[in-house]
């Protein structure tokens, strides 16, 4: 390897360093203060950077919310239509479902204590919420497939019921485990009511 090469490779290296401790720094910020109370002067203290440093590798908060989205949430409990292939029916899928769900809830809990109310003035956590408030509703949906299809109305109180907010309430004096039956119980409850049988 020539010493241009080389040295261009350090310096990759270097960059590539810089980030990843302005992302876990940020990680921590936002954990401990919400995307509005931590600024960009917190962030280079913390990363040991400098504030136009912190600018050079995100010029817009948009993109250091899909850079900390991208850190935390692989590490998260993974809410995908894998969860739901042990279950050989509607109701057991929906127990599948709400114990992957809460269990997300759980580890997520530091930042979206914050970033639920933050939402409402912060556009970037608006779209990001939204687009798992979409893939949760498609999840609802297939849990209760092939054998019966979901009325909108199912979809929306299931929803209500595995959010964030509901995980909440219902997780006060309770164990996760049993939070989360107990939302899956709810589900099975309304389950005849509000979805239509295949056969």
């Amino acid at each position: 390897m020539g010493r241009r090469r080389y040295q261009q490779k350090v310096r990759a290296e270097q960059l590539e360093q810089k980030r990843d401790r302005i992302v876990r720094a940020t990680v921590a910020l936002h954990a401990k203060h919400g995307v509005l109370g931590t600024s960009y002067p917190m962030i280079a203290a913390r990363a040991r950077v400098s504030i136009q440093t912190v600018y050079n590798h995100f010029p817009d908060l948009g993109q250091l919310i899909d850079a900390c989205t991208g850190h935390v949430t692989p590490q998260a409990p993974a809410v995908t239509p894998e969860v739901l292939k042990p279950g050989r029916n509607p109701e057991q899928r929906l127990q599948l479902l709400a114990h992957a769900v809460y269990a997300q809830h759980e580890y997520l809990e530091p930042w979206m204590r914050f970033a639920w109310h933050e939402a409402r003035v912060v556009s970037e956590l608006e779209a990001m919420l939204n687009q798992a408030t979409t893939r949760l509703k498609e999840l609802i949906a297939l849990a209760v497939k092939p054998e019966r299809v979901a009325s909108p109305e199912f979809i929306d109180a299931a929803h209500a019921l595995l959010d964030y907010p509901s995980w909440k309430l219902l997780s006060q004096g309770r164990s996760g485990d049993d939070a989360a039956k107990l939302a899956g119980d709810c589900l099975a409850a309304v389950l005849p009511a509000l979805t239509r049988a295949t056969k």
